[in-house]
């Protein structure tokens, strides 16, 4: 142990900042007992690095957060807040960005949040459950429970009292938060609203509505006294003005509008996003528009005359929210590349970024030959394990964005993956090596099938596309065209002679492989799909979605036959055992449901993840069940004995660095270090 401290000093940072930017291998390099000031390693892999009783002070590293989901400024801007995928909700001072508090108690995604008008109070929507919490002390003051599925959007009114939530169970409520009752119900029947904005008055809000259209309300008799026709698709986003007079909306049809909120007149069409637009706001003085979407880009716009003012670049991945400063003059957005970056308004330049780390797997799949399990990532990168021994084997890296579907040939030879790149790559199961990359859709490419001959791939995504692919030519053969929206799941038959597509239409819709040819649509209820398979002998087609319901198709009379109900939200995955007697599925209600098909019974619930399970998958034996959610972890089920036999996590970015005896370090970085794999012994 050493007796004296490190000199002060930047030397020491310099030359691993500089190693950094060379792309070093820095695993197991030796910086104890030395000065390592101002070292900028937040996207950088520090495992088994020796830090102890080095002084770290000034060093950026990596926090211990997920995909950013939703920022806020407080009404004084003294802090800001944000939430994220691991459902929890976090907030900085803005003087030295140093965090506050962070506020957990959402299982699942943290997907919106609101300040009070005072700064005093946050809420936080996620798990059908409304959280009203105190800023300055973390403490949970209320709860609002009512609504039956995920909320979706949060909005104060001026009074500082009342608060809108809305919900994937289609409604709308307005709360009390003083006394937590429930003052009205607000049904939407036809749709979930994703987007709130309550007028300066109070009189009025306005939320998107029924098929492309802005709808305005009138909050006292809670009916839509407005509705505003232009966009061409799902609307994301909307957001008055700060005196009231101008209304905007951002859509998935690339384009944000600007109405004059009084007569319900277009204004403005603002065009150069080449993605869905997520977020709108508007600075204090109502002069510049902010929005951010898909494309990655934040662009500011000039209202009156609908001109781009500048394109804010750097995140790595969408942007799903942006937040002025009340001055107007910081920006802070926050991202899927999980991260949270503040910008200076006039100079377009990125003044901070605050890099988060969170594992998930959004995809899995089985080798059909023996135990090698695949894992798909958002960092984006593919984990190869040995679903016998838990054993991490390989990472495979090529994809640019978060890859989501991820699948095997019949034969076991190759694995195809999708991404948000745009990009379907094809890999060789034994080697690792990427053999081809598939181009051709424009948007995000969301799911991916093989035929169990490994002849043709099938691909499909945010640009309504459905491909079908020649595997060992990589030549597009069809593009198939009948969905109005984006798709999220494919599946062959097992004899690989039809296709079903499915998503957010909600519509599932087959196809013949060998032609091409449009089949017929089997109608869901209104609800998007999140998972489409077949059941063994190809006769049925059997759908999972937000609403929770298990649904069996028959193939030939495209009727529904038979429901299976148990969840008690949405389902985002399901699987089909290698026997054909037994289902699994899995979602927000972060269950495993498995069901005895000969006699439609929902025989056991494994539980054990504490966040939205995103994928399933039965191991070729039969005896294992494979689960992966956004806790970050993938957990192995023996399923005679229904219990979880092993919970897999890849390797965190400072898996075993050492900072026993490190200074420099608030309380709070050294317990996010250990979160991300730092060690620190007595």
């Amino acid at each position: 142990m050493s007796t004296q401290m490190p000199r002060p000093g930047y030397a020491a940072g310099n030359i691993l900042n500089l190693l950094v930017q060379l792309g070093a291998d820095l695993t197991g390099c030796d910086f104890s007992e030395l000065s390592v000031w101002g070292a900028y390693v937040q996207e950088t892999e520090l495992q088994k690095v020796h830090f102890s009783y080095s002084d770290l002070a000034r060093s950026v590293f990596a926090q211990a957060f997920g995909m950013v989901l939703n920022v806020a400024f407080s009404s004084n801007g003294s802090t800001f807040a944000a939430g994220t995928s691991d459902g929890q909700i976090r907030v900085w001072s803005l003087t030295d960005l140093q965090q506050l508090v962070t506020l957990r108690g959402h299982g699942g995604w943290a997907q919106t949040i609101a300040y009070s008008p005072d700064g005093r109070l946050l809420a936080s929507g996620g798990d059908q459950v409304v959280k009203i919490w105190s800023v300055t002390t973390g403490q949970l003051i209320t709860i609002l429970s009512g609504h039956e599925d995920w909320i979706s959007a949060l909005a104060f009114h001026p009074d500082g009292v009342t608060l809108l939530s809305s919900s994937a169970d289609k409604t709308l409520r307005v709360w009390d938060i003083q006394t937590g009752e429930c003052q009205k119900i607000i049904k939407s029947e036809t749709h979930c609203i994703m987007s709130l904005s309550i007028h300066y008055s109070g009189t009025l809000f306005a939320t998107d509505g029924r098929d492309h259209t802005v709808w305005i309300w009138d909050i006292a008799t809670a009916t839509v006294c407005q509705e505003l026709h232009g966009h061409t698709e799902r609307i994301h986003a909307v957001a008055f003005s700060p005196d009231g007079t101008r209304l905007a909306s951002g859509s998935r049809d690339e384009t944000i509008r600007l109405w004059d909120s009084t007569s319900g007149k277009p204004l403005q069409l603002l065009q150069g996003h080449t993605d869905a637009v997520y977020s709108l706001a508007f600075t204090s003085d109502g002069c510049i528009l902010a929005s951010s979407a898909t494309d990655r880009d934040i662009r500011l716009w000039d209202v009156v005359s609908g001109a781009c003012l500048d394109v804010l670049q750097g995140h790595s991945n969408s942007v799903f929210s942006v937040a002025f400063h009340p001055e107007g003059r910081l920006l802070i957005s926050g991202s899927v590349d999980q991260s949270l970056r503040l910008w200076d308004v006039n100079s377009g330049k990125c003044l901070q970024i605050l890099h988060g780390y969170a594992h998930f797997s959004d995809a899995l799949a089985f080798h059909p030959n023996n135990s090698l399990l695949a894992s798909a990532s958002r960092h984006p990168i593919i984990h190869l394990w040995n679903s016998s021994t838990g054993q991490y084997i390989n990472r495979l890296y090529g994809h640019t964005r978060e890859i989501n579907a991820i699948a095997f040939d019949g034969g076991g030879d190759i694995l195809a993956t999708a991404s948000s790149d745009k990009t379907v790559r094809i890999w060789d199961a034994s080697s690792g090596t990427c053999r081809s990359v598939l181009l051709g859709h424009t948007r995000w490419v969301e799911a991916v099938a093989i035929r169990s001959t490994g002849d043709i791939l099938a691909s499909g995504g945010n640009d309504k596309d459905v491909r079908i692919w020649d595997v060992r030519t990589g030549q597009c053969i069809f593009v198939l065209r009948k969905h109005i929206d984006a798709i999220k799941t494919l599946a062959f038959s097992p004899d690989g002679s039809l296709l079903a597509s499915a998503g957010y239409d909600p519509v599932i819709r087959l196809w013949n492989t060998d032609t091409g040819e449009y089949l017929g649509e089997l109608s869901n209820p209104t609800e998007p799909v999140q998972s489409v398979i077949f059941d063994s002998s190809g006769q049925f087609v059997i759908s999972g979605g937000n609403d929770g319901v298990i649904r069996y198709w028959e193939v030939n009379s495209r009727c529904c036959t038979k429901t299976l109900h148990g969840h008690s939200s949405g389902i985002q995955t399901l699987a089909m055992h290698p026997s054909g007697k037994l289902l699994a599925s899995a979602g927000r209600d972060l269950v495993v449901r498995l069901w005895d098909l000969e006699n439609n019974k929902n025989y056991a619930v494994l539980q054990g993840h504490t966040a939205w399970i995103m994928a399933i998958a039965f191991g070729i034996d039969g005896n294992t069940l494979a689960s992966s959610a956004e806790d970050g972890t993938i957990r192995l089920w023996n399923l005679a004995a229904l219990r979880c036999t092993e919970v897999l996590k890849p390797p965190r970015p400072y898996e075993g660095m050492n900072i026993t005896g490190a200074t420099g370090l608030t309380d709070a970085q050294r317990e996010t270090l250990k979160a991300l794999g730092a060690v620190e012994r007595a």
